[in-house]
C-alpha cells in the first residue's frame, strides 16, 4: 500500500493521554505536531479513516474528539520544522 499524509485534529479530554496517543501514531507510521492539537501522519497502514478514528478512540479509552482527513493539497505557515517535514512527506508522496 502506497503510503499517504493524513492531517488528524484532536481534542484530548481529561482522561486522555497525549503521549498515549502519539504512541498510537508512531505504530501507524511518521507523524509531526504542526500546530496545537493537529498533528500530520505519514503512513501506508491506513485504509479505512472510519476503522483507524475507532482505533485510536479505543486506544485512548474514547476520552477524545478526532477529526481525519486524507491531505490531497495545501498551503500553510507553520514552524520550519513542520513545513520541512511536510515538504519532504509531499515530495515523496507526488
Amino acid at each position: 500500500m502506497t503510503s499517504k499524509i493524513y492531517i488528524i485534529g484532536i481534542e484530548i479530554r481529561e482522561n486522555g493521554s497525549r503521549n498515549e496517543l502519539e504512541d498510537v501514531f508512531s505504530q501507524l507510521g511518521e507523524w509531526i505536531v504542526i500546530m496545537p492539537n493537529l498533528y500530520a501522519l505519514y503512513s501506508s497502514k491506513i485504509d479505512n479513516l472510519e476503522k483507524t478514528r475507532d482505533e485510536i478512540c479505543d486506544k485512548i479509552n474514547n476520552d477524545l474528539r478526532i477529526y481525519i482527513i486524507e491531505q490531497m493539497s495545501a498551503a500553510w505557515r507553520i514552524s520550519k520544522e513542520s513545513s520541512d517535514w511536510l515538504k519532504n512527506k509531499i515530495g515523496q508522496h507526488e
